[in-house]
């Protein structure tokens, strides 16, 4: 069973979430503030923009996800994950970032850099409890977004590898793309021995970068958190 590679999702997600974004801000324009042109509301459109439509992105992307990996186990999944590491190992995949997660998780830790920037330094963000809500939103989705392409490394570099294993679940047989969500998600929250055993220097070598960038990534999401509050309490 074939179904869409992981750089197709990201690439028609990110057109989708444009497109998406673009027609709520077009449609708020014209029917809450059609006589506006001034300064602030340039300021709130740049602001929303990037809200809407990483929380878009992110909505389409996993869910998509999640759906294309549901049914494959066995040798589907090993079709279509060595269908995927082939698409990620050529020039123009590399040339445009998608040659792996850490490059996503690093996008995703950036966005969420960006949103913690923008909520403590706008007035007209701190001052809205819409935008208040749809950053914290952004933020999670980050965190979201970092687990599963972590997820997605895992099983890149574990499914291939049919003679050598460097990763081998506690779970039964076959694996799917459950097991290795699972495992971002256990890495990510600082817990990864509980679901696997890691094998190989390779694999040791990813759980770790996991387990790295999920730390600063977690220590950002509490200053997000306590931004937000702070700003809440000063309106």
């Amino acid at each position: 069973m074939k179904t869409s590679t992981d750089v197709v999702r990201y690439s028609v997600s990110t057109a989708a979430a444009t497109l998406l974004t673009l027609l709520i801000e077009t449609a708020g324009i014209l029917l809450l503030r059609p006589d506006s042109t001034d300064g602030s509301l340039r300021t709130e459109l740049v602001v929303l923009f990037y809200l809407l439509f990483w929380n878009l992105f992110v909505l389409i992307y996993v869910t998509w996800t999640i759906r294309s990996y549901k049914l494959l186990r066995g040798p589907a999944l090993i079709d279509q994950v060595r269908r995927e590491v082939r698409v990620q190992s050529r020039w123009w995949a590399r040339a445009f970032g998608f040659s792996g997660a850490t490059n996503f998780a690093v996008t995703a830790a950036a966005f969420a850099i960006f949103l913690t920037v923008v909520l403590a330094q706008t007035e007209v963000v701190r001052q809205s409890l819409l935008y208040l809500a749809l950053g914290v939103l952004a933020v999670a989705a980050s965190w979201v977004f970092m687990v599963f392409a972590f997820a997605a490394a895992y099983m890149h570099l574990n499914v291939p590898a049919v003679e050598r294993r460097h990763i081998r679940f506690h779970s039964e047989p076959p694996e799917e793309f459950d097991d290795y969500l699972t495992l971002a998600v256990l890495a990510s929250t600082m817990a990864a021995g509980i679901s696997a055993q890691i094998r190989t220097k390779a694999a040791w070598r990813q759980v770790r970068t996991n387990v790295v960038v999920a730390f600063g990534f977690n220590s950002l999401v509490l200053a997000m958190i306590v931004s937000v509050v702070i700003s809440a309490l000063s309106r």
